[in-house]
């Protein structure tokens, strides 16, 4: 059995920082382009094309990055290792 453990990119005061902006800061900086136009009047179609590449650049880098973290770890829990343990009733 495989299991794969995927995580939320998160940031917060306690939590400044996160592995995607830590390795690819710049998938960030063009996510965050490419929302600022809601909020922009001025925006060049062409400009627009060049932040939309670039983003979609950084996201595919991070995506092979992320698909060849496959290092194999052993599963930990917390259960004590005993003979006859039933996870549903102890």
């Amino acid at each position: 059995m495989t299991l794969r453990m995927l995580k939320r990119f998160y940031l917060s005061d306690t939590n400044t920082t996160n592995w995607l902006l830590q390795n690819f800061p710049n998938a960030y900086f063009y996510g965050a382009l490419l929302q600022s136009i809601a909020f922009t009047r001025d925006v060049n179609p062409t400009t627009m094309q060049v932040w939309q590449r670039m983003y979609d650049r950084a996201i595919s880098a991070a995506k092979k990055v992320a698909g060849r973290a496959k290092s194999l770890a052993p599963l930990r829990t917390e259960i004590a290792a005993r003979s006859g343990y039933n996870i549903y009733t102890d």
